[in-house]
């Protein structure tokens, strides 16, 4: 069987790397929006690096009648998305 394969090598993707960690299970690091427009800052100790707010990326090569999980991290924490501010 093929291995999964992960991309986000198209316009809004932000996937950062895809870790397996378990026969079906994987780790999946966001790039974070500073990540992605990095190259737009010439003071990078002075641009505090923020987290991501949502995910987009493909996954290749699933098989039918397989679980698989996914552990997305890189996500804001929970107060600032349902926060009042």
């Amino acid at each position: 069987s093929q291995a999964l394969r992960f991309d986000s090598h198209f316009e809004s993707g932000n996937l950062l790397r895809a870790i397996q960690i378990g026969p079906n299970e994987f780790e999946l690091h966001l790039e974070t929006d500073d990540d992605a427009t990095s190259n737009f800052f010439s003071d990078y100790s002075t641009h505090k690096r923020s987290p991501s707010y949502w995910f987009y990326f493909s996954v290749e090569n699933l098989r039918v009648g397989e679980s698989y999980t996914f552990h997305v991290t890189g996500f804001s924490n929970i107060e600032s998305l349902f926060g009042n501010t």
